[in-house]
């Protein structure tokens, strides 16, 4: 399969309004008062709630999952079977303000996929999310 070390970049654009973090917050349980609690949200100095770091990482996950399985697919007759996620939140993403994404993937080996997304608003780096993915060939 894939021994070289190959990497790709790809940047974005996104805006999330307060009405997608219902939704979000009912299929995963992410109910953090940050994120719907406007008056908590302005006392520890937000300004306004913010949005979760889950969903814009999942909906950049998104973004660039397709190209990257067309990449496995045609380059190495692979398809990604799990991922796991780490995220540092380093300040909050205002909703309705549209910010910019940045991903990084790398194939490292045969089987293992590092992603490093960069997220910022208003100039100011907010979310580093790091995804592993591990590949495995389709079945002859």
């Amino acid at each position: 399969m894939c021994t070289e070390w190959q990497e790709r970049t790809m940047g974005f654009e996104m805006k999330i309004s307060k009405e997608e973090f219902l939704p979000y917050a009912e299929s995963t349980g992410d109910d953090d008062p940050l994120h719907f609690d406007e008056a908590l949200a302005k006392k520890l100095g937000w300004g306004d709630v913010t949005v979760p770091a889950g969903l814009i990482v999942l909906r950049a996950i998104r973004i660039v999952r397709v190209p990257m399985q067309e990449h496995f697919l045609e380059k190495h007759n692979a398809y990604i079977v799990r991922r796991k996620v780490d995220i540092d939140l380093l300040a909050g993403v205002l909703p309705g303000v549209e910010f910019k994404g940045v991903a990084t993937v790398r194939i490292k080996r045969d089987n293992l996929v590092k992603i490093d997304f960069y997220f910022s608003q208003k100039g100011n780096i907010c979310i580093h999310a790091e995804v592993i993915a591990f590949i495995t060939p389709l079945p002859l």
